[in-house]
C-alpha cells in the first residue's frame, strides 16, 4: 500500500540496467516513453501509478533550474537509504508541479521547512520556496 499513486526512485544512470533487471525480476514492467523511464506492475498500468524513475545528475526537464542530486549522501529510514531531507526539497523545488508544490506546503505547515531554508538554495528556487512561505494557503 502507497500514500501515493507514484513513486519516484533516484538512481545514478549507470545502475539503471541493473535496475530493471531487478524490477523486472520482482514482476514490474519496464516502460519508456518520451525520454522517461518508469516501471508498471501490468502490462497496460497507467503512469499515473508507476515507478518513475529520476537519474542523478541530469535534468528531468529542459527548463529545470538544476540537474537532480546525487543518490549520496544518505540517510538511514528504517531499514533502507533515502536521500538527504534538503536533497528532496531541492528537488521538488526544481520540479515544482503542483503536487510539488503541495507536498512543499505539507512540510511548510508541519514546520519542516520555514524561511531559514532560502540561504540554502539558489536565487530561482528560493523564490519558488519565498512564495509558498508567504502565501500557504494559495
Amino acid at each position: 500500500m502507497r500514500t501515493t499513486r507514484d513513486v519516484d526512485i533516484l538512481i545514478r544512470p549507470a545502475d539503471l540496467p541493473a535496475v530493471i533487471q531487478a524490477m523486472t525480476a520482482a514482476g514490474f514492467h519496464y516502460r519508456q516513453k518520451s525520454g522517461l523511464d518508469r516501471f508498471v506492475e501490468t502490462p497496460d498500468g497507467s503512469a499515473r501509478d508507476a515507478v518513475h524513475v529520476v537519474l542523478a545528475g541530469q535534468m528531468v526537464r529542459p527548463n529545470d533550474v538544476e540537474a537532480n542530486p546525487d543518490i549520496e549522501p544518505t540517510e538511514r529510514a528504517n531499514d533502507f537509504d533515502t536521500i538527504q531531507f534538503e536533497s528532496l526539497v531541492r528537488m521538488k523545488l526544481n520540479s515544482f508541479r503542483r503536487k510539488d508544490q503541495v507536498h512543499l506546503l505539507d512540510m511548510i505547515s508541519l514546520e519542516m521547512i520555514d524561511a531559514s531554508w532560502l540561504d540554502k538554495f539558489p536565487n530561482e528556487l528560493a523564490a519558488r520556496l519565498k512564495e509558498l512561505l508567504d502565501d500557504p494557503d494559495g
